[in-house]
């Protein structure tokens, strides 16, 4: 009688060699994702502040051009002295308010916007707001 040859019992799993090469791999695309990561954050805000910076200057400018016009019933009465937080309070020239994370400082009509608290890497954005005759 013949033996029939014994099946090899197939390997099941992985091998702690191609446990580590994957622990690798996954280190080395963390070491690059975290720092491209936070660039993105600081570029976000970066546009965010520039978006709301836009908005105003460009509310400033729609603002004069009415009241230059003669009409003092349309759009507010901005002053040296309250004309950049007068632009971007609550009841200024944007449908809502700036963000509270945000602040517009300066005097009328050299403004800027920045974070409440500064966050590393974003610049103040300035905008013009003139003041209204």
């Amino acid at each position: 009688m013949r033996k029939q040859p014994q099946l090899k019992h197939l390997q099941t799993g992985f091998t702690l060699i191609e446990l580590i090469i994957v622990i690798v791999i996954i280190g080395i695309l963390a070491a690059v994702a975290i720092p491209k990561y936070q660039d993105l954050t600081v570029q976000a805000n970066q546009a965010a502040l520039n978006g709301v910076g836009g908005s105003l200057a460009s509310a400033c400018a729609t603002n004069y051009a009415i009241r230059s016009s003669g009409t003092t019933t349309i759009g507010i009465a901005i002053t040296a002295a309250a004309g950049c937080a007068a632009a971007a309070g609550a009841s200024g020239l944007l449908q809502a308010a700036i963000p509270s994370t945000m602040a517009a400082t300066g005097t009328a009509p050299a403004c800027s916007l920045n974070y409440s608290t500064a966050i590393t890497g974003v610049t103040a954005v300035s905008f013009n707001c003139p003041v209204v005759p």
